[in-house]
């Protein structure tokens, strides 16, 4: 086995298997992740070199913005609230209200005449 990016025939294949590890989050040695835009960019430049070549180096190249790019940025993770055991009764939304209402005056009622609300 040899290293990646080190036998010509296999740059196409290495530079997917390094997409992949970005894309994907795994540890990547800083030798080659330091030496990795580099190297890219040299291939992209390349007039000499395949076009698929240039192509996964750009994709390449792409995939390590936008590992850069989530990790200056994170997104917030999505809440989710669930009730559970809460009872809700759509066809009758105002009996609620009705009944808090009626209880508010009642206890108005009270104030007012001075007497306890009962």
């Amino acid at each position: 086995m040899t290293e990646l990016l080190s036998d010509p025939k296999h740059i196409r294949g290495d530079l997917a298997i390094i997409r992949t590890a970005i894309r994907r989050g795994y540890e990547i040695p800083d030798e080659l992740l330091s030496a990795l835009p580099k190297i890219a960019g040299a291939l992209v430049l390349d007039k000499t070199e395949k076009g698929q070549v240039r192509l996964k180096a750009i994709q390449t190249i792409m995939a390590m913005k936008e590992s850069n790019d989530r990790a200056e940025n994170p997104q917030p993770v999505p809440q989710t609230t669930v009730n559970v055991g809460v009872k809700i009764d759509n066809a009758n939304s105002g009996v609620g209200r009705t009944l808090a209402a009626q209880i508010v005056e009642r206890i108005r009622a009270a104030r007012i005449s001075g007497n306890s609300a009962g």
